[in-house]
């Protein structure tokens, strides 16, 4: 069992943002969203942090990118 902390930093904030962006840019242009999701993916897999870690940048990039889905698809 390991333990990883979700928003631990300010690099939190900006994987909500990015993932929340990406979301965007998918309602108003759908590659330019799919391009930014896969180039943030693409970067977690060469980034050299430990797998708990990814796996929790993962998680907040989703938090931003269904918060964005649960925001424009009530409006």
């Amino acid at each position: 069992m390991f333990k990883r902390v979700v928003f631990d930093g300010a690099t939190s904030v900006i994987h909500v943002v990015l993932g929340f962006v990406s979301k965007v840019l998918a309602l108003i242009c759908m590659p330019l969203g799919w391009v930014l999701a896969i180039v943030y993916m693409w970067y977690q897999m060469l980034d050299r942090d430990e797998p708990t870690k990814k796996l929790g940048d993962f998680i907040e990039f989703m938090y931003g990118y269904l918060l964005a889905d649960i925001l424009f698809s009530v409006v």
